[in-house]
């Protein structure tokens, strides 16, 4: 009998160091899932940083790629006329119907750093369309050149052409 006692008692602490055990593994295994899920969160969080920062540089590096804006000097009258050249050739637009140009005295943008230099261009029959695609062209040639004001004339019934004044200009950066 006592060694039938000296088996039971054995068996029971086997039992509870069994009991033990499986609690510790399972008091493990739930500490396992919660890392695990946390480590998936910090993941995730990466993940999602990473896609920002991608995006980020991208973004950083059209803008390095896109023309300034403003010059930091003014540059000679010919480099202007010049880009006008070549929007007039890309946007096949006829040489002659060019008549003058005349360079504006800079002036000051209200409230800001920047002075606008302009030179007014006199065109004779140009359509609407033309004028379009000279303002496109021009643009794309240099971004730093913009049609800063166009007056239209001399439109009649019996041709869309018009005789066109327009403002190119550019900023310069003059504090």
């Amino acid at each position: 009998m006592e060694a039938n006692r000296e088996q039971q008692s054995q068996a029971s602490k086997r039992a509870i160091v069994l009991a033990g055990l499986a609690a510790l593994t399972a008091g493990l295994c739930v500490l396992q899932v919660r890392t695990l899920a946390s480590a998936q969160d910090t993941y995730q969080t990466q993940v999602t940083e990473l896609a920002t920062m991608r995006a980020d540089a991208g973004a950083i590096l059209t803008l390095r790629n896109k023309p300034r804006s403003a010059a930091m000097q003014t540059r000679p009258n010919q480099d202007v006329l010049a880009q006008v050249e070549n929007a007039l050739k890309t946007s096949a637009i006829d040489r002659s119907s060019w008549r003058d140009s005349i360079p504006q005295l800079p002036r000051r943008v209200a409230g800001t750093d920047y002075k606008e230099v302009t030179t007014r261009l006199y065109f004779e029959k140009l359509s609407l369309q033309q004028l379009a695609a000279f303002a496109q062209n021009l643009r794309q040639i240099d971004g730093t050149l913009t049609l800063s004001m166009i007056n239209l004339s001399g439109r009649t019934y019996a041709t869309p052409e018009y005789d066109v004044d327009v403002g190119v200009s550019y900023r310069v950066y003059a504090p």
